[in-house]
């Protein structure tokens, strides 16, 4: 939004808004003459924080600025393909929100668990940050902080409920079903381990079964497998994998559904405990 800004005035906005200190922005605004709607379209854009609609109530303070609609449709992007991975409950849209380094150029994110009444850490985008050392590429970074992570984990806990890890592999092209896949087995208590690969559906099994050995995860499951009926998994245990190896037996595919194989998991570790 044009506002007038000068530069120092521009700094001194940032700080406060990054503090979500208002009286003091709404003092640098008036300092700075800013506008009385200007201003006041700054401080409400600050406080809009919630789900889809703070994009709607974000464009309408834009007043159709092309810059400013322009990242609102990019962060709409973002937050829709976030949603359709099964995002929805806990991501927060906050326009308010600023990082304290002015590199950044694009979306910025900070990372929240319950219990810890501050950040664990965050990040975003700053695509023009490497090009002051050499030329522009897309760059994304973050940051979390150990203690606050400890601080939020509860290790009692989570060793009596969660099984042992298993390794998830898919196609490059079933990114989002991975990711979906992968959700629902963390929600269930698995620990998981994602990752995707290049081979072909006649080359998959095999590349998991690579990466499940180069792992040493005791099951791998792999999406994409089994192209009659994409929503079922192929599983294969780390034994399976070593005997195939040792040309003791070959590879046998176990094929079953997602809920069947989350059900199976919490079968196994009721047994082990």
């Amino acid at each position: 939004m044009r506002a007038g800004l000068s530069a120092e005035g521009q700094k001194l906005a940032e700080q406060a808004a990054a503090r979500k200190d208002f009286p003091w922005l709404g003092e640098i605004l008036a300092r700075e003459q800013v506008g009385k709607r200007s201003a006041q379209a700054i401080l409400d854009a600050l406080e809009l924080c919630g789900k889809a609609d703070v994009l709607s109530k974000g464009r309408v303070l834009a007043r159709g600025e092309q810059p400013l609609v322009q990242a609102l449709d990019r962060l709409a992007q973002v937050y829709e393909s976030l949603c359709s991975m099964g995002f929805q409950d806990v991501v927060l849209l906050d326009l308010g929100e600023f990082r304290g380094f002015d590199y950044y150029d694009g979306i910025v994110f900070d990372v929240f668990t319950d219990g810890i009444g501050i950040e664990l850490g965050g990040g975003g985008r700053y695509d023009h940050l490497i090009g002051r050392f050499g030329r522009d590429i897309p760059s994304t970074g973050f940051a979390l902080n150990v203690d606050r992570l400890f601080r939020g984990l509860n290790l009692v806990e989570t060793a009596r409920t969660m099984t042992s890890a298993v390794l998830v592999v898919g196609p490059v092209t079933m990114t989002k079903e991975l990711v979906s896949a992968t959700r629902q087995l963390r929600q269930a208590g698995v620990r998981v381990i994602q990752r995707t690969v290049s081979a072909s559906s006649q080359d998959l099994v095999g590349a998991a079964a690579d990466a499940g050995l180069k792992a040493e995860i005791p099951i791998t499951i792999v999406m994409g497998a089994d192209q009659s009926n994409r929503g079922h998994v192929v599983v294969l245990s780390r034994q399976q994998i070593c005997d195939r190896r040792a040309g003791r037996s070959p590879l046998h595919k176990k094929t079953m559904s997602m809920n069947d194989l989350i059900v199976s998991l919490r079968t196994d570790r009721k047994g082990v405990s």
